[in-house]
């Protein structure tokens, strides 16, 4: 069982999404429409353009668990 803390997004503006776990900043999404939801880390290094919402937020989710395994 996966017992990292959760992930809670949070809408910001109509286009960008942040994302923290236990308190700590962990990323963001924005919705650049034609170009997809990019994707960045912690330290707004781009992680990637994905085609849904859902796909970029468990990108972010993704880079998080590889900087912080538990």
């Amino acid at each position: 069982m996966d017992d990292s803390p959760a992930i809670t997004w949070a809408r910001v503006e109509t286009d960008f999404f942040v994302a923290s776990t236990a308190g700590t900043f962990i990323g963001t999404i924005d919705d650049e429409h034609d170009r997809g939801f990019i994707a960045r880390d912690m330290r707004a290094s781009v992680i990637g353009s994905f085609q849904s919402l859902a796909v970029a937020m468990e990108g972010v989710a993704e880079r998080h668990r590889e900087r912080d395994p538990r």
